[in-house]
Formats: C-alpha cells, sequence, structure tokens
C-alpha cells in the first residue's frame, strides 16, 4: 500500500493458537515486519489440523485478514 500498515489486532480461532509478537508500530510502504504464532498441540487428536488467524489492521477495503496453516500431530508423549 501507500499508506503505513497499522496491526491493531490479532484474534486466533482458538485457544491452542497464541500470537506471541507483532509489529505495535506502523509499517511503513516497502517494509515488513514479523508476526509469530505459536500453536499448542496438547490435547489434540492425532493427524491433520487446520487453524487460521485474523489480522485486524487499517488495511483498504479489508477490516481482517487471515493466515491459515496445517499441522499433522503424528505422536503424542505421555507425561512420567
Amino acid at each position: 500500500g501507500n499508506e503505513p500498515l497499522i496491526i491493531t489486532n490479532v484474534k486466533p480461532s482458538c485457544g491452542c493458537t497464541l500470537p506471541k509478537n507483532w509489529p505495535k508500530d506502523p509499517i511503513m510502504p516497502g517494509d515488513s515486519g514479523e508476526l509469530i504464532i505459536a500453536f499448542d498441540s496438547s490435547g489434540k487428536p492425532l493427524g491433520k489440523l487446520e487453524r487460521s488467524t485474523a489480522i485486524i489492521s487499517n488495511a483498504a477495503n479489508i477490516s481482517a485478514n487471515q493466515i491459515k496453516f496445517s499441522a499433522f500431530i503424528i505422536e503424542k508423549k505421555v507425561a512420567n
């Protein structure tokens, strides 16, 4: 875009997905920022899971963008 991008909120689709960090300062045109999202697979079933996180910003004509990801859980760890 031609204006600074301001991310005002990051909303995960479930409690197993946690936004750890996102740019709090405006991201200037031509620059980039990093958004870190952690996923906790504890208690999740084996197999493929799909999750998403909404990115709320001042982007023109867009109230929220979504980051979508999938994970494939192949093993469960048993506590000793």
